[in-house]
């Protein structure tokens, strides 16, 4: 019997192979190291990369496209599926059908967007810290004037403030900053302190906002025209009133006339909020009338009308 001799043939289906490394950066964030390799087997192209982030920077998404060299279709689309942190490493690994120009290839970052960067503006939680911190009110209110702000003016939250130790100087100066609302558009025009008709008044600490109404009955009848809600409204009035009500400060203030027992800070805005058309501050304290004085939350409304009232017919 003849021996039967089998004969073996083995196909090596690996055609070529081809690795690189790039570093890429885009929108001024960078650089992104990749190292990538592509391997032909047959028909199929096997892709294995790898992407260090050393911006420096979390990003928030990327995109990359793997071409052949000298073509505009991607062979290989990667992305990111989480936030990219400083110094971390993604891996990839797939397959596809194979380009025209493979194994040969490069790469481009078509797409990246850095996390947004924390919210930077002042907001009433830092000037509580401020005033926890024992910090002057002048250091507190030039703080306030040279830092963009993201400030509550609300109602309960010029009380919480107050509350907190924040003077009505302080307080007066986060009502001039402006309020927090997307940007005018260019068309959009402020009203002037001329053109104001209607005023709406915002409820304020220690009732200054009834005494304000009252001495816009009595001092500015016919010029303006208080209304009941903000939508009909020319210009906004907002503000803070304080009251200290201790023996010391009834003595030295409504008896001696040497000491404001009663103060009060408005600010007058467009009916947007966007702009302060108009802002004071003022006490009840009188040094000729001393005891005969009507001082207190009047005293300060009187007086802070009658300065808006000078100012509009000027």
């Amino acid at each position: 019997m003849r021996p039967v001799r089998l004969l073996l043939l083995t196909s090596v289906l690996i055609v070529s192979s081809h690795g690189q490394e790039f570093t890429l950066s885009k929108n001024g964030v960078g650089p992104i190291v990749m190292e990538t390799h592509v391997e032909i087997q047959g028909s199929v192209a096997e892709f294995s990369g790898s992407a260090r982030n050393d911006s420096g920077v979390t990003i928030q998404r990327a995109e990359w496209c793997v071409r052949a060299k000298g073509q505009a279709v991607c062979a290989f689309k990667l992305w990111t599926t989480a936030p990219f942190s400083p110094g971390e490493t993604l891996t990839w690994k797939t397959n596809a059908k194979v380009s025209k120009g493979l194994p040969a290839h490069e790469v481009s970052l078509t797409t990246l967007e850095r996390e947004p960067a924390p919210d930077a503006r002042m907001t009433n939680q830092d000037v509580i810290r401020l005033v926890e911190a024992k910090m002057e009110p002048e250091v507190i209110i030039a703080k306030i004037k040279v830092t963009s702000a993201n400030f509550d003016t609300s109602v309960p939250a010029l009380e919480a403030l107050k509350a907190g130790g924040a003077t009505a100087g302080v307080l007066l100066a986060i009502l001039d900053k402006p309020r927090a609302v997307a940007p005018l558009s260019v068309s959009a025009a402020t009203v002037s302190l001329r053109e104001v008709k209607n005023i709406f008044v915002e409820r304020m600490p220690n009732n200054l906002d009834s005494y304000i109404k009252a001495e816009f009955s009595k001092q500015m009848k016919g010029r303006v025209r208080l209304v009941l809600n903000s939508e009909d409204a020319d210009a906004v009035l907002v503000g803070v009133g304080e009251e200290n009500d201790t023996t010391t400060a009834q003595v030295m203030g409504r008896y001696l006339g040497l000491r404001d027992t009663a103060a009060g800070a408005i600010s007058l805005l467009d009916a947007g909020g966007r702009v302060v058309l108009w802002s004071a501050e003022a006490g009840d304290r009188s040094l000729w009338w001393g005891a005969l004085a009507r001082g207190g939350g009047r005293k300060v409304a009187q007086r802070l009308v009658g300065s808006l009232k000078a100012v509009m017919e000027r």
